[in-house]
């Protein structure tokens, strides 16, 4: 449930909370008064049937927060990294594959970790047009960008 990825501690505004539902859905981002909320998911298996999110949240006193417990502002960095190291973890599968057959499982796993990876540098564009303040949006969606 999207509602229960919000940590009890977090003193989200309702306008946000009302906006998530009840699976994590696309990776968007939020804005309101000042704040930001950005709905990402997390580095996909390739036989993942749902997606798992994330959320981070960039509260009134310019702090940014993860749900998953990650170090706020190296937090979607630490995500924009598992995505990177995850690609390159194909790229060398790829490199060793000698028959058709060892192509399947990293077509089935490189698809939706790409797309996943450029839905989230959208995000980030969207974010940074949002906020062009937040000098640290232009790294992450370039990092995003340069994972694909």
């Amino acid at each position: 449930m999207a509602a229960s990825l919000v940590p009890p501690n977090w003193q989200l505004p309702d306008v946000f909370r009302k906006r998530l539902g009840s699976a994590v859905g696309r990776q968007r981002l939020m804005h309101h008064d000042g704040q930001l909320l950005i709905v990402a998911h997390l580095v996909p298996a390739a036989d993942e049937p749902t997606r798992r999110g994330v959320l981070y949240w960039l509260d009134h006193q310019r702090q940014w927060h993860a749900s998953n417990g990650d170090p706020g502002k190296v937090a979607i960095q630490m995500l924009i990294d598992g995505y990177a190291k995850k690609i390159e973890e194909f790229d060398h599968l790829e490199d060793s594959a000698q028959h058709s057959a060892d192509y399947l499982p990293i077509l089935d796993g490189l698809s939706p970790l790409v797309r996943a990876v450029r839905n989230l540098q959208d995000v980030l564009q969207d974010a940074r047009t949002n906020s062009p303040e937040l000098l640290e949006l232009i790294d992450w969606r370039d990092r995003a960008y340069e994972a694909t």
